[in-house]
């Protein structure tokens, strides 16, 4: 008997599932799988073992390269997982063989609907991602599970190459839903902060898939437009966000669009839109849009159009200024002279300011903030007789989905950002007058709000919902979640705030509130 040297498992070598030869001595393996994760560590630098043995199951040695792609067909899933992830361990010259892409599309054909056989096989295409994404659209959108070349998608985005953009966009008109495939090259673009990226054919295929029936389509156009330069599409956009006849909904994807042209060209028209006081969600893709450059006087057409900002749109603005260090002076001086009120600033606001990095910032900010911070313990005293209150259970649940159920629920595109409150009706009464009006008195780890400094200033907040090696994905209230590569970060700070609003007793009351307690208690 011997042992497997991956997990020290007794193997007799007469039935060993794979032998192989490691440093002149033939070793025996509990499993293929194992044969394939231990070769990981020679194959760039040892050529005996490229051209050594693995036998399979049959015993048949054969060179390592035709044993990956063997194993890669293998019956056992876990065995073709492995193979997935090994195929990247081989050396660049023969990773870059189109045999081992094609390997790779195999199994795509065969397990491209689990989303870790995507993540293997993505991991090993690497930097290959634009050819394999070729292979797959030749074989046509069914040979896989269409998620894979979204990613794909994706990874061609983050990449910028424009010779790689310019044969993806080519390809488009071969695929049946080409706004798949574009939502994933998107959220490539998003993550490196591509701006201004100059690609042959890229407006003419805008311009496709904007004047498609598809609405889905537009959509996502617009939204992809913003990382390209594209002089055409641009002057549309300013025309159609000009536009006070066309539909909300087609002047909000044009601001946004506009986030991709240059900041001279298009600030004008964005600050002639507020001026003109257009409706809130144009509005808000307006002050979305001014926001996304890096110029100091963006900062201050947004708050020079303070005064004419409906409730949203106000909170879209604070938000804007807080998302660039160079906007935070603005932000202050204007509460200082009065030009912005106090109570403009949530708790959520305030949490960013008090925990600047900057003492001056965070000094100025608790000097003109704190006196207007009310002590939320006495609040929560002055509530106390609420728990002898009764309550309407049917009241309480219409106050909680208005209310609440925004970060307390999932939403649609990610997870909650407030703890989940199922099982909360084993509180009592007055924990729950206490967590619901001083939300910052006890938080959950779990649900902790982060800010998050990147090294071009933009600032970033939420909870933390995913953490990689590469990079941190931060939940907040907006429906899209923001992720930031972790080599652009420049600093990362906890809050000792909630993200749950103070305050809610004014808009429950009493009465309110012991309807929102009863509907708790209830069960959800």
């Amino acid at each position: 008997m011997t042992n497997c040297p991956v997990c020290g498992k007794a193997v007799d070598p007469l039935r060993a599932p794979a032998v192989g030869v490691l440093d002149g001595k033939v070793v025996s393996f509990c499993s293929r799988e194992h044969a394939l994760e231990i070769s990981e560590f020679f194959l760039k630098d040892s050529k005996p073992l490229a051209a050594g043995v693995v036998a399979l199951a049959a015993g048949v040695a054969s060179r390592m390269a035709s044993g990956v792609v063997a194993l890669a067909a293998d019956p056992d899933a876990r065995v073709r997982f492995q193979a997935a992830l090994t195929l990247g361990e081989m050396t660049p010259g023969e990773f870059q063989d189109a045999r081992a892409l094609a390997t790779l599309a195999g199994l795509a054909h065969r397990d491209s609907a689990d989303p870790w056989f995507r993540i293997a096989m993505l991991s090993s295409v690497a930097d290959r991602a634009a050819p394999f994404f070729q292979m797959l659209v030749a074989k046509g959108e069914l040979w896989t599970d269409p998620q894979l070349a979204v990613e794909a998608s994706a990874m061609i985005g983050g990449r910028q190459n424009p010779a790689e953009l310019a044969a993806w966009f080519a390809a488009l008109p071969k695929l049946a839903e080409p706004e798949k495939y574009l939502a994933g090259l998107t959220r490539g673009l998003r993550l490196v902060g591509a701006r201004n990226l100059k690609v042959p054919g890229a407006e003419q295929s805008f311009a496709r898939l904007l004047a498609s029936g598809s609405e889905a389509a537009q959509r996502n156009a617009w939204e992809a437009s913003r990382y390209f330069e594209l002089t055409a599409l641009i002057q549309r956009a300013r025309q159609d966000a000009a536009a006070a006849d066309l539909p909300t909904a087609s002047r909000v994807r044009a601001v946004r669009a506009l986030r991709g042209g240059h900041f001279d060209a298009v600030a004008p028209v964005l600050e002639s839109i507020l001026q003109s006081h257009p409706p809130a969600e144009v509005e808000g893709a307006a002050v979305d849009a001014l926001a996304a450059f890096d110029e100091p006087a963006a900062g201050r057409i947004i708050l020079d159009q303070w005064r004419g900002y409906g409730p949203a749109g106000r909170k879209r603005a604070v938000s804007a200024l807080l998302a660039q260090r160079n906007r935070i002076p603005l932000l202050l001086n204007a509460v200082e002279e009065g030009r912005v009120e106090r109570s403009a600033l949530d708790a959520a606001a305030r949490s960013h300011l008090y925990d600047d990095a900057d003492p001056a910032v965070a000094g100025k900010a608790r000097a003109l903030l704190e006196s207007t911070n009310s002590d939320r313990a006495k609040v929560v005293a002055g509530y106390r007789d609420v728990a002898g209150m009764p309550g309407d259970v049917a009241r309480g649940k219409k106050l909680f989905e208005e209310n609440c159920a925004r970060c307390h629920e999932p939403r649609r595109q990610g997870g909650r950002i407030g703890p989940d409150l199922s099982g909360i009706n084993n509180k009592t009464k007055e924990e729950l007058i206490t967590s619901i009006l001083n939300p910052s008195y006890a938080i959950e780890p779990r649900f902790v709000n982060y800010i998050v400094t990147a090294k071009d200033g933009r600032m970033y907040d939420g909870i933390i919902a995913n953490e990689t090696t590469w990079a941190i994905t931060l939940r907040g209230g907006s429906e899209e979640d923001d992720t930031v590569l972790r080599k652009n970060i420049a600093a990362i700070r906890a809050s000792s705030v909630s993200l749950m609003p103070d305050e809610l007793e004014k808009s429950l009351g009493k009465q309110g509130l012991a309807d929102v307690i009863a509907y708790l208690r209830g069960g959800l």
